[in-house]
């Protein structure tokens, strides 16, 4: 087995030398170690041959990239599903070869943005409990979408996955830490439009009944609105569904998938086939008069 801290060279991020030199001093730093080498070991059959390279890298959204593709396929793998070692260094990060479809997933991580762009979302200043401009952080999930369903389109023109393969978005944003409790608001704009509630009381029953605002789109301060709805207004139809983690390389929680919320395409070529990933949460997709409904359930 390669060694996954091999790389002496002090161009490498903060974090990857604090794992590399201090995991015998820094509890912090030993645990992230330990857990990516444990990882590494089930995990190195199936990276490519730039994988060490690129967690090794100065950038250190490169590692967490990296960490995360190896984290989610650990997970799949030790929830018994068939990941197949990758058969070229182009082409999406994981397969899973079910008995009757392939499924394709590229994995991400959300980041703040560029800091020179109006559009980033800026770190809050410590020990401040500032307003969150929920927005800005839906264009930072619009954006990881954006571009992976473009990756997604280049791999079909090039014929590495194949039209009736379900192809699905995997997305870490940790580093949009502050949101964490957010995430089905995050997604639920992003994805199907769904903003924020509206709860009506009935005064005669005392009954209780809740509703959503419908969110259309988002004015980015660059100067151009972001339509939303990805999955209900058929502008990703090749995307059958995206997966959100909220996952942390230091300090680790040692979840293995358990924070995972997968998201059906309603508008998909490839239908979602429910249960396909059965970790953390599944919304649900039944097709009904005038629409469609989403029930959660939990695995």
């Amino acid at each position: 087995m390669k060694d996954l801290f091999s790389n002496t060279s002090e161009n490498c991020s903060l974090m990857y030398k604090k794992m590399r030199d201090e995991a015998e001093t820094d509890s912090l730093a030993n645990e992230g170690r330990k857990h990516c080498e444990e990882f590494w070991e089930i995990y190195e059959p199936s990276a490519d041959t730039q994988f060490l390279s690129d967690f090794s890298d100065p950038n250190v959204e490169k590692l967490h990239a990296r960490w995360f593709e190896m984290y989610l396929a650990v997970a799949l793998i030790k929830k018994g599903l068939p990941v197949c070692r990758k058969r070229r260094n182009k082409g999406p990060d994981i397969l899973l070869e079910m008995e009757d479809h392939r499924i394709w997933i590229e994995a991400t991580c959300a980041t703040r943005g560029d800091n020179t762009s109006p559009d980033y979302v800026p770190e809050p200043p410590i020990g401040q409990c500032n307003k969150l401009d929920i927005e800005k952080y839906v264009l930072r999930i619009t954006s990881s979408l954006y571009d992976k369903q473009k990756k997604f389109k280049e791999y079909l023109d090039k014929g590495y996955v194949k039209k009736e393969d379900k192809l699905v978005i995997a997305i870490n944003f940790n580093l949009l830490g502050e949101v964490l409790a957010d995430n089905y608001n995050l997604f639920l704009r992003a994805l199907y439009r769904v903003g924020d509630p509206v709860i009506q009381i009935n005064t005669t029953t005392n009954e209780a009944t809740r509703d959503y605002i419908t969110a259309n789109k988002i004015p980015k301060d660059s100067g151009c609105d972001v339509k939303l709805g990805y999955f209900s207004n058929g502008s990703m139809p090749c995307i059958s569904a995206a997966l959100s983690f909220a996952e942390n390389l230091l300090p680790y929680s040692s979840r293995k998938g358990e924070s995972c919320v997968t998201y059906p395409n309603l508008t998909s070529e490839n239908k979602w086939k429910e249960g396909s990933i059965p970790m953390g949460i599944e919304w649900l997709s039944e097709e009904i008069e005038d629409g469609w409904s989403l029930t959660k359930k939990e695995y």
